[in-house]
C-alpha cells in the first residue's frame, strides 16, 4: 500500500521544464551563390531578460552577412549582433533595459548569409546563457541547425548559369553515361534532360 502512494506522489511532481532555444529552420537547403536567412527562435519557460550566444558554421560553405534583432525583448532592448571571426560569431547579446522580462516564444536573432561551395555547413549556438530579471541562469536545451549547399541540377557545367553550354554538353552525353548531365536523376540522359 505504501509503495503505491509514493508511486502516487512521484506521478504528481512536477518535471522541471527547460527554456529551448532552436535554429529555425532547424535544416534547409540553397543553391551555390545563394542567399539564406534563418532565425534564433527563443521558447522560454520562465521569465526571461537576458540571453547571450555564440554562433559557430563553416565558412568554406557558407557566410554569415548580417545578424539583427528579431525583437524578442521587444523595444526596450540593447542588442549586439556579436563578433565576428572566420566560422564563429562570438557574444551575440540581447538585454531589457531595467527588470522587465518574457515569458512567451520569440525570435532573438535573424541571420543572413550567402553560400559559397558546396556542401553541409552546421550552425551550432555554444555558450548558450539566458537570464531571469533577477540575474539568475536559466537551464536551457539548444536545437542546432544545419544549411546544405547544392548546385543547380540544370547547371551541368557548374559556372552558376544555365544556358546553351549546359544544353550542348547534355546533347553530347545522350546515352552515354549517367552522371552530371542526367539533370532529371532518373539514371538516363535523354530529351528529358534537355527539356529540364
Amino acid at each position: 500500500m505504501l509503495f503505491k502512494y509514493l508511486l502516487l506522489f512521484l506521478l504528481i511532481i512536477p518535471v522541471s521544464a527547460h527554456t529551448n532555444v532552436s535554429i529555425f529552420p532547424s535544416n534547409q537547403t540553397v543553391f551555390i551563390n545563394h542567399n539564406f536567412t534563418f532565425q534564433i527562435l527563443v521558447t522560454p519557460d520562465q521569465n526571461t531578460s537576458g540571453m547571450q550566444t555564440n554562433l559557430i558554421y563553416n565558412n568554406s560553405i557558407i557566410n554569415i552577412s548580417n545578424i539583427s534583432d528579431g525583437g524578442l525583448f521587444q523595444n526596450n532592448v540593447f542588442f549586439y549582433p556579436g563578433l565576428q571571426n572566420k566560422s564563429r560569431i562570438q557574444n551575440i547579446v540581447s538585454v531589457f533595459s531595467g527588470r522587465n522580462s518574457i515569458t512567451k516564444q520569440g525570435i532573438l536573432a535573424n541571420v543572413t548569409g550567402k553560400s559559397n561551395s558546396e556542401g553541409v555547413s552546421y550552425i551550432n549556438l555554444i555558450n548558450t546563457k539566458l537570464s531571469t530579471p533577477n540575474s539568475v541562469l536559466i537551464q536551457n536545451i539548444v536545437s542546432n541547425g544545419s544549411i546544405s549547399v547544392i548546385y543547380h541540377y540544370e547547371d551541368v557545367t557548374k559556372d552558376d548559369k544555365i544556358n546553351i553550354f549546359d544544353l550542348m554538353t547534355v546533347s553530347r552525353k545522350m546515352g552515354i553515361c549517367t552522371c552530371i548531365e542526367d539533370v532529371n536523376r532518373d539514371g538516363t540522359i535523354n530529351i528529358f534532360d534537355i527539356m529540364m
